[in-house]
């Protein structure tokens, strides 16, 4: 539900701050049926929100366990967040990415699109 309200308001803040938004080839993403969705990411954040508002599909996003702070669960919920965790977050952590895997698992079984970051990681680049 969450999701469904911020992201028209983000389509309209993307649409007024940049000049022109080109999506290409948005028309190949099947409308049914579960998708595995890979971007690059060398923005952080810009991608995901960008992808969310103009794709017609709702996706779910594999995240960063680290940065699922408590008290924010809602809000990571409420965004279609799944948490995951790597070596770094802790070995304790790290098995708590057998949930991150079910509730994956759960949304591609329901048809959902799931948007992750192949990279892994991201780097703030000028050209």
């Amino acid at each position: 539900m969450l999701y469904n309200i911020l992201r028209p308001i983000a389509a309209t803040l993307f649409k007024i701050y940049f000049r022109k938004i080109y999506l290409i080839d948005g028309e190949k993403l099947p409308l049914t049926g579960p998708v595995l969705l890979s971007s690059n990411h060398p923005m952080a954040f810009a991608e995901a929100c960008l992808l969310a508002c103009f794709l017609q599909r709702p996706l779910y996003f594999l995240v960063r366990g680290d940065v699922f702070k408590k008290g924010w669960h809602w809000f990571f919920r409420g965004t279609n967040q799944i948490p995951i965790y790597r070596f770094k977050d802790g070995f304790s952590n790290m098995r708590r990415n057998k949930e991150s895997f079910t509730r994956a698992h759960d949304a591609l079984s329901e048809g959902k699109t799931i948007l992750i970051f192949s990279e892994g990681n991201t780097r703030m680049q000028k050209n």
